[in-house]
């Protein structure tokens, strides 16, 4: 049985690293100097190695990737960490790269290279793919949703009903503001920015309460250094504090506190117990430069 099963919208990060002394007599911008290039695994990715990490078990991942060389550099990812790939390879659809370009470990610029238009043949070859591998059997199911294309509402519908067919629970992380087509969801997990544009509520208490009017799923909202706002599916709201000593980096936090509420729910813990373990791992995220996949001693040394 899988540890976790993630579909969504993967992604290439990549990180350019170089020195920048001067700026360019051609225009008011930074000259980047020998950079050197680091390609991690991101998005629904590193949702996927987030759960590798914070849990025991084999993890597989759907989504869609482009038949080019950042394609070929995730599932060479894929492979290198164990994860299943469970992926589309779409000869229409390239794979989104996200270059960040940073000198003296500030990001200066960031490139990102995507196309959201997507075959219709692709996407049922994914979900086809999504509900071979909640069949087979998982401990939960994560729908991770960067809007690039791979979630699209049929593919979201069938999803959470395949799962809710084993009795898995589905945790979505969504910038989707239509956000009724996740209704049957476990948990959703937006940050306070997609929480107001899904429901035009600025107050994180009054938008919990639309989303899980929407969708029927308890809510945890993350507020960043104000911690997360706890909706759970009875209406019961708590709040928990932000963990975080130091903020090196918040590329992928979210990813991270998503993979460990799956993580926590599937052993069974209940949504306010999940995301005050999420609280821990972000915590450890964000101290760590550039995308990381949190480990699980690194959450339990964290204490």
């Amino acid at each position: 049985m899988n540890a976790g099963v993630v579909v969504g919208d993967l992604m290439l990060d990549v990180f350019s690293r170089g020195s920048a002394s001067r700026l360019s007599p051609e225009a008011p911008v930074p000259i980047l100097v020998n950079p050197v290039d680091t390609a991690i695994l991101g998005g629904a990715a590193n949702t996927a190695a987030n759960i590798l990490g914070l849990q025991d078990g084999p993890v597989s991942i759907i989504g869609l990737l482009g038949d080019d060389a950042a394609g070929r550099t995730c599932r060479d990812l894929l492979r290198n960490l164990g994860i299943a790939d469970r992926c589309v390879v779409s000869r229409a659809f390239p794979t989104v790269v996200k270059t960040r370009f940073l000198a003296g470990g500030h990001q200066i610029m960031r490139l990102d290279h995507e196309r959201t238009d997507v075959e219709q043949e692709d996407l049922t070859s994914l979900q086809d793919a999504a509900l071979r591998e909640i069949e087979a059997g998982t401990r939960s199911v994560v729908i991770s949703d960067y809007q690039k294309a791979a979630i699209s509402e049929d593919v979201a519908r069938a999803t959470i009903r395949a799962a809710r067919g084993q009795g898995v629970p589905v945790v979505v992380d969504s910038k989707c503001p239509d956000i009724a087509r996740f209704a049957g969801a476990q948990v959703l997990t937006p940050n306070h920015g997609e929480a107001t544009s899904a429901t035009g509520h600025g107050d994180p208490s009054s938008a919990a309460r639309v989303l899980a009017a929407a969708t029927g799923a308890a809510v945890v909202v993350t507020l960043g250094a104000d911690g997360m706002l706890v909706r759970d599916a009875h209406g019961r709201e708590d709040r928990i504090a932000s963990e975080v000593l130091e903020v090196t980096d918040v590329t992928g936090a979210g990813d991270t506190v998503t993979a460990a509420i799956a993580v926590a729910l599937g052993d069974g813990a209940d949504v306010l117990e999940a995301a005050r373990w999420a609280t821990r791992a972000a915590a450890v995220a964000v101290s760590r430069s550039g995308t990381h996949a949190v480990q699980r001693n690194e959450v339990e040394n964290a204490r």
